[in-house]
């Protein structure tokens, strides 16, 4: 799901119910940075009502948190479809290339980036 703007809570809360339904009854675990829509009384109370797990990455430490490295491949995979799109190899737009770059992910990355951040905490 993608915002054209900032997320703020309404927002944030639609996404948690779009992520519900599209995974049923299935466990979730959201591990959140301490974004202000993310911390707020309302959207603490909306994941519980979801059934969602909460683990909020220790604030100031982007080292500790998956998500860096997660975003690291992202930001990997959108410099080389850029780098083909100015040569002419890719005929695409820079949302077309955003989009395929998230779209390039795999479970495993996501698995591997967590993974990373338990062996820095000896977890």
């Amino acid at each position: 799901m993608q915002f054209p703007k900032s997320v703020n809570v309404p927002k944030f809360q639609e996404y948690l119910e779009k992520l519900r339904e599209a995974n049923g009854n299935d466990k979730i675990a959201l591990f959140m940075d301490n974004l202000s829509c993310h911390t707020t009384k309302a959207s603490k109370k909306k994941m519980k009502e979801l059934g969602f797990r909460t683990i909020y990455n220790v604030a100031y430490a982007p080292d500790w948190n998956p998500i860096e490295f997660t975003f690291a491949r992202v930001k990997h995979r959108f410099r080389c479809l850029r780098g083909q799109m100015i040569t002419g190899a890719l005929h695409c737009t820079y949302e077309g290339i955003i989009d395929r770059a998230f779209k390039s992910l795999k479970k495993g990355d996501i698995v591997n980036s967590v993974d990373h951040v338990k062996r820095l905490l000896k977890l």
